[in-house]
């Protein structure tokens, strides 16, 4: 697979809901970075991932610029939130080795999502 693909793969599964091929698709030293959660390590980064992936969302994908090993993706997210659903723009960075993703880099103003869930 390509960055590109491998990428597509991980928002698959993402969409999913269950996490299945999650564990194969990352390296086990992989770094994530975003505004409510930091993890370095697959043993860190796949419990607190799954909460992401068990959200009820839906992507809305605008552009992707593959930089050789580097994906940049900007999207639409809507998340579901017990005061209804918050709509926000994201975009992200992951960096792809040996066809697993190693890095990923989240952007995006959590004060909307944090107001509807009540944090």
């Amino acid at each position: 697979m390509n960055p590109l693909e491998t990428v597509k793969k991980l928002n698959q599964i993402i969409l999913g809901g269950t996490g299945e091929g999650l564990e194969a698709i990352v390296t086990d030293d992989i770094v994530f970075k975003g505004p409510l959660f930091k993890a370095s390590g697959k043993e860190e980064f796949i419990p607190g991932f799954m909460r992401w992936i068990q959200t009820k969302k839906t992507y809305n994908v605008g552009k992707e610029i593959v930089d050789g090993n580097t994906v940049c993706s900007f999207y639409e997210i809507t998340i579901e939130t017990p005061a209804g659903p918050v709509t926000i723009d994201s975009a992200d960075m992951m960096e792809v080795r040996d066809g697993k993703i190693s890095n990923i880099h989240v952007y995006f103003d959590p004060r909307e999502l944090l107001k509807a869930t009540g944090r």
